[in-house]
């Protein structure tokens, strides 16, 4: 098997779950890459609140950073998370210029990103019931 290189290998989509205790909120969704999951049928996505398809791989790393920044998680969970998960999105956002720790962090030292993730218009909202309300 061979691993996935994150100098090299983009990331295609991000799945995610959202959960939240005291309002009892909870959501999953798919951010994905429109040459990729363009065929995806949201009918056949029961178990997913929301596709969103974004045409570069720097817009899914931005769009996923706005996500984090609206909801404002308590902590951020991922598979294998000390060698894929988070580590990787960080050296693919890296690859695109972004410092993708800050862009994630509470303690933002600037928002300039989130005007450039907010005014970009490529993308497409398949399916939404949590991220419209």
């Amino acid at each position: 098997m061979v691993a996935s290189n994150p100098e090299t290998d983009k990331v295609l989509g991000i799945v995610y779950s959202i959960s939240n205790e005291k309002s009892s909120v909870e959501a999953t969704g798919l951010i994905g890459i429109t040459k990729h999951f363009s065929k995806v049928n949201p009918s056949a996505c029961s178990a997913l609140n929301d596709i969103v398809l974004v045409k570069t791989e720097k817009e899914l790393l931005m769009f996923f950073a706005l996500m984090v920044f609206k909801f404002d998680p308590d902590c951020l969970i991922s598979y294998d998370q000390e060698k894929k998960g988070l580590y990787y999105l960080v050296n693919r956002a890296s690859s695109h210029g972004m410092n993708y720790c800050e862009m994630l962090s509470r303690c933002q030292l600037e928002l300039d990103y989130l005007y450039e993730v907010v005014v970009f218009t490529d993308f497409e909202l398949l399916k939404s019931t949590f991220l419209t309300r």
